[in-house]
């Protein structure tokens, strides 16, 4: 490198340029962008903000220095160590920061120079390796600003209110006008001279506004109007304010002035009407008569009394002539009245408006010439109010003088009304349910006396502190206290308790189990079964329970709520007969200093008074050295590698998978356990571990002991399937139906969940609702699901049960489960979800981004254009400066938004224009934590290895986290976006458990940062040969044009075939495909959706942007109509109208070929309209995005909701075949059927491996044709006999993408078109159209892969034509699903079992062929 003088270097690093804040630059791997300029006048500085950011590739910075001048003295820096030198090594006299920035990693830097600087373009040098980069950046320049400015203008009077400065105006002086800087500080005062002429001057530069403040006898005029800006007026009529504008060094601003006029005469009113609301509801019926002579006095909002009216014979009153200001009215009750409720209901026009209390309103603000005519007051005679009491008569089964959630009310029990005076007023008896009640009762004093049952006895009264709980009725007379009841009041507080006397226990039995030695390290609660027999029999007594810890002395460990645990802790509890119960006690842990740790279980019984009858019984659980060797301390380093065999395979191959375990010491490490699932499309064939043994069941590679720098490797071949990856799309497996799942800790101290929820350690929720908007279970349902310890403060759950797996501490009648019971059980395997959900969410990282995202000016902008899904990458520090966020893509397209950086704050607002919030997913691929407040989420979250801290806001989806705490809101939005398997697939491998602490990583916390996870990638070709079939034979014909998504496919009146596609397409072919011609180069669109053809060379097409059409057969296209709407559907009834489905805007049709449109939308319950379809009577259906299907019935003027929505809601295609079936493909629920026009649905899916289905058909025969993308084509065969039978069959194509598909009856062809534009055709074939030899026996081939989730292949041969039925079944032998249930020919089959929904365990499958049966067992793990 050439040697350069100091003077020499300062020449040529300062270049003239226009300061640009924010410009930034690339300078070797690093992007140096100045973030932030900051002139601090007060304190005579500038600070320059940098932010380096490596670009993933290449060497790490060591240092790096930005040049200087040499008049730029007592210059500081952060971070440390820097210093200004002539750098050594970069030749560059400046700021030298000698601190490292990791090629991945991004820093930020600071320089503050004494004075105010000017910028330029100076010279920076990195330092990477051994390389040495230059550049420029934004920086100081040489010299400093002068700050000093001015503003002003002049006051004037707009003789004639245009709001122009007109010859002639003149100026107005003595006018207050005041300088704010744009902070709202007050800067100064002045007054305009007698020329109108006002100067604020010998200002710091910076963000300032005016406030002019004329005399009452002024207003100000309009604003802005005309064109020069120099004779408007610059100040706002309302508030006197201008805008804020900035005052640049040096500037003197003189166009700031404002116009004045003499203020209006005031014409505003203030008025309405006084009523007596005889039902005393609040609101003014209809006969409710208006009240005379009431008084009504009109005050300022500062209490002066202004004017006093009264009501007229009609009860109206009004207050005129009142100038612009803040207002309230007050009423003056008549004798023996009292004020109605206050803003009841939601008509402003018939509620009342006054306080109850104090009979005065709020605060009006009234406009100039304003007229308020709805104040007005209700009010009522109370003694015209009837009353009401009641309450519950219950059965208090333990006589505890409280109302338990397991006791039921006494049925058909006489209860009384007295007066005070013991007059037997009314009687009535209870409900089944124990209810009872007195109504339209006059106002007074009251008893009610309850009659005890045969053998029953008054419970005590008044026990505890919820009165709402207790017994109100002295034991002694059955009768509660005189009760006052008010006017109107519904008392429903008197209850009653009874229950038949039991007789106390004198003696029992008992047993906890015997002394026992265990050998566990890890701190943890350890329960316990006991059981106790009470003497003499069917007695009842009280259960003492104890617990403590013995040994050792002092612990440090013990769980909230139980410090110190080496104290007794107790519970009591009522129990009757004999009993069996469990118990807890917190077991310390053994540490290896211990020599003994020992705990305590004791149990005791007392009699009714509290007293033991008898001394009690223990158990000790206990630890010594002679038990297991203590734990070892050394640390075990651990570390994972992991390669593929073949990182491109092909179908069918089988590719190995190399996992290589590293201990780099010091320590021996042990029960080391590392996780591998499969992704989907790969299976399991074998392990062969070096070291230890791979359970397939739980995918766990297990290696009880690895020495010190020393490695271990298993080798896991597997099987590529691309069928099977090809029929399914990506969910979040167990999670999918959890609107909060999280893998570990939830913590909240209040706040709700709409929908389920799933947490896999410990919940701690207070003030907490769960479930309220799932449907009543009835019980059937977990709710809310805890893998080990829940306490539950106070809240409800509802519609279902709440399932824990080690500890529940629910607190009584505070936190309630009402529709479901609470149970000790294990539903989910949160350590199989979270490897699910970790392989999930590195698969979904490796996906190809196909849209844009752009931070400029706070906004965060992602736009995509794709129809199916849109792909989008960003960074967490991005997301963190961003305060505004917004996603456009079209109109029901899935989205995925990869988000990389181990940090993020997530914040402000949120928008998503196009797909709802269901097809939207936030993978969260590297952070261990985020942060989100003041924000609605609108979408999902997946983020398996993140810490999440929800601290406020709500959540419009679903969340998937490693722990999660705050008071954010989970609303119930369940992601249902279609994400099919990519081409790259990702398998990772994770350390998840090991005895010995590893210094720099923890198991099973999915950090991709850490060096016990790694990862192998695939690449796969989808397509698979699936031209040729049973019952098809395609050939492709030709393609549109590349990347030209094929969106519809129909037939002109010639016969001739058409296609719109993504890329704003109409294309025509003449020869039945072979070649294609684009016939409207003129239309402005992108995506056309739908296209028809009507006599007379007419052609319709519905698009984004509207609706086109040509009369010539395509030669001119014109708009015809719906302009700026997005038109995805076209059908013509059996009239000639034609009919649009808008997506947002319903249904229109037009009778006049388009020159007009009427909206048709009565009885429409939900207008993203994405399908039309008709039946031979010409009955209209449409399918909605998230309204499921409604009916136009020939001559109705309504739509119809059909009863679709509780098997779908969301339908993408339609179709009606000749028997009037109507098919409905869905969007994530497959096909849906309807046999009696509408009337009832069934989800019809044996054999059909999708659930996105985008088009379907039917040809002449009944066949039903659908397309599903990647998966391919089915075909469900129409069947004469019997239209509720048969299965789909597979229809080829799978992996081609498929979009579109169009039935062809005239040449009984079925075309599909596809994402790349290609076409393919085949003619429908009944029987066999290949030569391959027939099977020549019957068989049932093991399923693959096995175990498997969530799906496996079922595979049979069949020699000849045969009625097969294939059956699912569980373990108790109960039916799952019936895979296929009808004749087949003969051949070879294949089936997809879907094991969704489903719990982890064995299955068998069962075929019956004529005589031929054989079961096989399979394994579903989760």
């Amino acid at each position: 490198m050439l040697k350069m003088t100091k003077l020499f270097l300062l020449a040529v690093m300062l270049v003239s340029f226009v300061p640009s804040l924010f410009a930034g630059n690339k300078i070797g791997d690093y992007d140096i962008t100045l973030s932030g300029l900051n002139w601090d006048y007060a304190n005579n500085r500038t600070t320059f903000t940098y932010i380096v950011r490596g670009d993933g590739n290449g060497k790490d910075l060591s240092h790096w220095s930005v040049a200087l001048c040499n008049n730029h003295t007592g210059a500081s820096a952060t971070p440390t160590p820097n210093e200004v030198v002539l750098d050594p090594t970069l030749q560059i006299y400046g700021m030298k920061w000698d601190v490292s920035v990791k090629i991945y990693q991004t820093k930020t830097f600071t320089l503050t120079l004494p004075g105010i600087w000017d910028t330029t373009q100076v010279v920076a040098g990195v330092k990477a390796g051994q390389n040495l980069h230059y550049g420029t950046v934004t920086g100081p320049a040489c010299t400093t600003i002068n700050p000093k400015s001015s503003i002003g203008d002049r006051i004037w009077f707009d003789t004639d209110g245009d709001g122009v400065q007109d010859a002639g105006e003149n100026g107005v002086a003595g006018v207050t006008v005041k300088l704010y800087s744009c902070d709202n500080t007050l800067v100064a005062t002045t007054v305009s001279n007698a020329s109108g002429n006002y100067l604020f001057s010998n200002l710091t530069p910076g963000d300032y506004y005016i406030k002019v403040e004329p005399s009452s006898e002024y207003v100000v005029t309009e604003i802005n109007e005309g064109s020069d800006d120099t004779k408007d007026s610059d100040v706002s009529p309302s508030t006197g304010k201008s805008g804020c504008t900035t005052l640049s060094p040096n500037e003197n601003d003189m166009k700031w002035d404002a116009g004045l006029i003499f203020a209006p005469v005031p014409e505003g009113k203030i008025g309405d009407k006084v009523w007596n609301d005889l039902n005393f509801n609040g609101i003014q019926n209809d006969g409710e008569p208006g009240i005379a002579n009431v008084t009504v006095k009109l005050y300022d909002c500062n209490n002066n009394l202004l004017e006093t009216t009264t009501t007229d014979a009609t009860g109206k009153y009004e207050f005129d002539g009142l100038a612009a200001g803040s207002y309230y009215v007050e009423f003056t009750l008549p004798s023996g009245f009292v004020f109605t409720t206050k803003n009841a209901g939601s008509d402003d026009e018939k509620d009342s408006d006054a306080d109850v209390t104090t009979g005065k309103t709020v605060c009006y603000n009234l406009g100039n010439n304003d007229e308020i005519e709805t104040i007005d007051a209700g009010m009522y005679d109370p003694l015209t109010m009837k009353a009401s009491i009641g309450n519950y008569f219950w059965n208090d089964a333990n006589a505890n003088g409280l109302q338990d959630n397991t006791e039921s009310g006494i049925a058909g029990a006489t209860v009384r009304l007295l007066d005070c005076s013991s007059n037997v007023l009314a009687t009535t008896t209870t409900n089944s349910n124990g209810g009872y009640s007195f109504t339209n009762l006059t106002p007074g004093d009251y008893v009610v006396e309850f009659v005890t049952p045969s053998g029953f006895v008054f419970t005590s009264y008044n026990s505890g502190l919820d009165d709402t709980k207790d017994s109100d009725v002295d034991p002694g007379t059955g009768r509660t206290i005189c009760v006052n009841l008010s006017p109107g009041e519904n008392d429903n507080t008197w209850d009653a308790g009874a229950y038949v006397p039991v007789t106390c226990a004198n003696d029992w039995t008992g047993s906890l189990g015997p002394d026992s030695a265990i050998c566990l390290f890890t701190p943890q609660w350890i329960t316990i079964s006991g059981s106790v027999d009470l003497m003499p029999p069917a007695t009842r007594a009280q259960l003492q329970l104890t617990w403590r810890v013995v040994k050792p002395s002092s612990i440090n460990n013990c769980p909230p709520g139980f410090d110190p645990c080496d104290q007794e802790h107790y519970t009591t509890k009522w129990i009757y007969g004999d009993t069996t119960f469990t118990m807890q006690a917190w077991w310390p842990g053994v540490s290896p200093t211990d020599t003994l740790v020992e705990i305590h279980y004791g149990m005791n019984v007392l009699d009714c008074d509290g007293n033991p009858i008898k001394n009690g019984i223990g158990r000790d659980l206990y630890w010594n050295p002679s038990v297991c060797p203590p734990p070892n301390s050394p640390e075990a380093d651990l570390s994972l590698s992991k390669t593929v065999s073949n990182p491109t395979p092909q179908n069918g191959e089988t590719i190995q998978y190399t996992i290589v375990l590293n201990n780099a010491g010091p320590g021996t490490a042990t029960g080391v356990q590392v996780s591998d699932v499969l992704p989907s499309g790969v299976v399991f064939v074998s392990a062969s571990p070096s070291v230890g043994s791979f359970d397939i069941n739980t995918n766990l590679w297990t290696v009880a002991s690895l020495a010190p720098n020393t490695s271990a490797t298993v080798v896991i071949s597997a099987r590529v399937d691309i069928a099977l990856m090809n029929s399914v799309s990506f969910d979040l497996g167990v999670a999918k139906d959890y609107n909060l799942f999280v893998l570990n800790d939830y913590t909240a101290p209040s706040s709700d969940t709409e929908g389920k929820v799933a947490v896999g350690n410990d919940c701690r929720i207070s003030s907490y609702s769960v479930g309220d908007k799932l449907p009543n279970s009835g019980g059937t349902e977990d709710v809310l699901v805890v893998g080990h310890n829940l306490y539950f403060t106070s809240g409800r759950v509802y519609h279902g049960n709440v399932v824990y797996g080690n500890y529940a501490e629910v607190t009584p009648y505070v936190a309630s489960i009402m529709e479901g019971t609470l149970r000790k059980d294990t539903v989910i395997d949160f350590q199989a979800a979270a490897a699910h959900l970790l392989s999930l969410s590195s698969q979904f990282a490796a996906y190809g981004v196909n849209g844009s995202a752009g931070l400029q000016f706070g906004k965060l902008a992602l736009h995509g254009s794709d129809p199916s899904l849109n792909v989008f990458k960003i960074w967490g520090d991005t997301l963190g400066m961003a305060n505004d966020f917004e996603i456009n893509v079209p109109n029901g397209s899935s989205v995925l938004v990869n988000i990389f950086g181990s940090y993020a704050e997530w914040k402000g607002g949120l928008n998503v224009y196009g797909t709802p919030y269901s097809n939207v997913l936030y993978n969260f691929v590297e952070a261990d934590s985020i942060k989100i407040s003041n924000i609605d989420v609108r979408g999902s979250i997946l983020a398996p290895r993140t810490n999440v801290n929800f601290v406020s806001g709500v959540q419009n989806g679903q969340m998937v986290a490693k722990n999660a705490k705050g008071i954010g809101q989970y609303n119930l939005i369940l992601f249902r976006g279609n994400i099919p398997v990519d081409t790259t697939v990702v398998n990772v491998a994770e350390v998840v458990a090991a005895v010995q602490h590893d210094p720099d990583s923890s198991p099973n916390n999915h950090l991709a940062t850490e060096d016990d996870i790694a990862s192998a990638s695939i690449i796969i070709d989808r397509e698979i040969n699936s031209t040729s079939g049973t019952n098809y034979n395609w050939q492709q014909i030709s393609t549109v044009g590349f990347n030209q998504i094929i969106l519809t496919i129909t037939t002109d009146q010639n016969g001739n075939l058409l296609a719109g596609t993504y890329g704003g397409g109409i294309f025509r072919s003449t020869n039945g495909g072979v070649e294609w011609t684009q016939i409207n180069s003129n239309m402005l669109s992108v995506y056309v959706w739908s296209l028809i053809s009507v006599p007379g060379g007419k052609i319709y097409a519905g698009t984004e942007s509207g609706i086109y059409a040509t009369t010539d057969n395509g030669n001119t296209w014109f708009v015809a109509g719906l302009s700026n709407n997005d038109v995805r559907a076209l059908l013509t009834d059996n009239n000639g109208r034609i009919f649009a489905g808008v997506w947002g805007r319903g249904v229109f049709y037009t009778d006049d070929f388009g020159a007009s449109w009427t909206e048709f939308n009565t009885g429409l319950t939900d207008l993203a309209v994405h399908a039309l379809a008709k039946n031979t009577n010409g009955d209209i259906y449409a399918g909605t995005m998230g309204g499921g299907v409604h009916k136009l019935s020939i001559g109705s003027g309504s739509w119809m909701h059909l009863n679709s929505n509780p098997v779908s809601r969301f339908i993408w295609s339609l179709t009606v075949n000749g028997n009037g079936d109507v098919y409905a493909g869905t969007y994530g629920d497959g096909v849906i059927r309807s046999l009696d026009g509408g009337a009832s649905w069934e989800r019809i899916s044996t054999g059909l491996t999708a659930a996105h289905i985008y088009a379907i058909g039917h040809d002449a025969n009944n066949n039903i044709f659908a397309s599903a993308w990647g998966s391919g084509v089915f075909m469900l065969p129409a069947v004469v006999t019997d239209r509720l039978s048969g299965n789909w069959v597979d229809f080829g194509l799978s992996g081609k993408n498929i979009s579109s598909i169009a039935v062809n009856s005239a040449t009984n062809q079925v075309i599909a078109g596809t994402e790349s534009g290609d076409l393919f055709k085949t003619d429908i074939v009944n029987g066999i159209t290949d030569n391959s030899t027939l099977p020549t026996e019957f068989k049932l081939f093991q399923n693959y892969p096995n175990p498997f989730n969530p799906a496996t292949v079922i595979e049979f041969t069949l020699p000849a034509v045969q009625e097969v039925k294939l059956v699912v079944y569980n373990i108790l032998g109960q039916q799952i699903k019936v895979l296929n249930d009808g004749q087949l020919n003969a051949g070879y089959h294949k089936y997809t079992f879907d094991g969704k929904g489903l719990a982890s365990g064995v299955y068998f499958y069962r075929l019956v062929a004529g005589q031929f049966t054989e079961v096989k067992k399979m394994i579903l793990q989760k």
